[in-house]
Formats: C-alpha cells, sequence, structure tokens
C-alpha cells in the first residue's frame, strides 16, 4: 500500500499579523510557517497505517518558505519518501493551483 499525504504551510498564529504597503495582503518578512495542523493529522494517521499495515508513505509539499523544513518533520516522524513540487507558487497559493499542482504529480 502507498500512502500520499499532502502538506501545506500555514502562517504560525504565535507571531503578530501584519499587513504590507498595499494593505492587501500580509507583510511575509518576518512571518514563520509551521504544517498546517490537519495535514499533520494526515501524516500521523498514515504513519498509523505505516505501522499496521507496511504501506510506504510519500510526504509531498509544494516548494515555499520552509518547505525543506516542513518535509524533514515529515520525514523525522517516519515519512519514506518526501517530494518537493517547484514552479512558481506565489506566497499565498489558491487552493484550485495547489491542488492542479498535487494532481501533475500524483
Amino acid at each position: 500500500m502507498n500512502i500520499a499525504v499532502l502538506l501545506r504551510q500555514v502562517p504560525d498564529l504565535v507571531e503578530e499579523l501584519e499587513l504590507d504597503d498595499s494593505g492587501k495582503d500580509l507583510n511575509r518578512d518576518w512571518l514563520k510557517y509551521k504544517i498546517n495542523e490537519f495535514d499533520d493529522h494526515a501524516l500521523e494517521e498514515a504513519l498509523l497505517l505505516k505501522e499496521e499495515a507496511g504501506a510506504n508513505v510519500t510526504a509531498l509539499a509544494l516548494e515555499g518558505d520552509d518547505v525543506d523544513k516542513l518535509l524533514y518533520t515529515a520525514a523525522a516522524k517516519g515519512a519514506d519518501r518526501l517530494v518537493k513540487i517547484t514552479g512558481d507558487f506565489p506566497g499565498a497559493v489558491a487552493s484550485r493551483v495547489a491542488a492542479r499542482a498535487f494532481a501533475n504529480v500524483l
């Protein structure tokens, strides 16, 4: 059994959020990112299935700030393969764009 877990990054809300000069987006200069909580749960469930059924777990993430840290965390938790999807992804990737990128890889 092969399991693919799609990982997205979200701003770490421990820090105070600020708007950029345009007032329409976040100022990303000091923003730190972490794994989306729901994606983290999906990774944990995939790793439980790996233990029970001997599955292979592949973690996929879109290229971006701190994505290597995100994938290394997935590896440390037990993911067998790591895939960084490269491309020209803006800071705030729309779900539709992310879904298309993940679908092309899968």
